[in-house]
């Protein structure tokens, strides 16, 4: 703790405050982010961890950019002599002050009730499909439209049998009243649509809030 005060009290050098903590700090931060959009989708069915995650990058942002920054500055300021890499650092980092708080309120809160929030959790998850769900189904696109999420499936043509819906209803009843009743509740969700393509013919179902009853 000590020592982080030193930083951001500027008593650290410059190089060691601008390129280690700073510019190193900031790195972290955007990996992290680039690591929680890649698994945004896994966490679908726990949005409170989706919504945690997000606070804590945008936290961690925040303290490299002001409190961190001050400490770039106020190094840059006691470097004897000052020089142009000083007044380089401090431009920098007055610049990020500013565009930082910008990006973030053009960002999307990490509000797990939104309309704006599904529609991003659903296209996170649409970048690594389609995917393979089984021996015969591929899910190919999940869809947000109108306060109803439909499942796209693809079933393989090797497949002579008729598709028997039933027993994936049973199943898939389970598992959205687990993952969305509270979505239901809150009226921001209509149904659950399931769409399986085979042999040229789509066969659907949905799940509804009087399902879950």
């Amino acid at each position: 703790m000590s020592e982080l005060l030193k930083v951001i009290r500027g008593e650290r050098s410059l190089p060691f405050t601008y390129w280690i903590c700073y510019v190193g700090g900031t790195v972290l931060a955007f990996v992290a982010f680039y690591v929680w959009l890649a698994s945004a989708g896994h966490f679908v069915k726990v949005p409170t961890i989706y919504g945690f995650g997000f606070y804590i990058i945008i936290g961690w942002l925040l303290f490299i950019t002001f409190l961190i920054g001050a400490g770039v500055v106020r190094s840059a300021l006691n470097r004897r002599p000052r020089g142009v890499w000083a007044w380089l650092a401090i431009g920098v980092v007055a610049l990020s002050m500013v565009q930082v708080p910008m990006a973030l309120l053009g960002w999307p809160v990490a509000d797990a009730g939104t309309e704006q929030e599904l529609r991003t959790q659903f296209d996170l998850m649409n970048v690594s499909l389609p995917k393979r769900i089984d021996n015969v189904t591929t899910l190919q696109r999940i869809s947000y439209q109108d306060k109803i999420i439909r499942y796209n499936y693809v079933v393989d043509e090797s497949l002579t049998s008729a598709i028997d819906l039933q027993p994936i209803k049973g199943l898939a009843i389970s598992s959205v009243c687990d993952s969305w009743k509270r979505y239901f509740d809150s009226e921001e969700l209509l149904s659950v649509e399931y769409h399986f393509l085979h042999q040229g013919s789509v066969h659907a179902f949905s799940v509804k809030p009087s399902d879950c009853i």
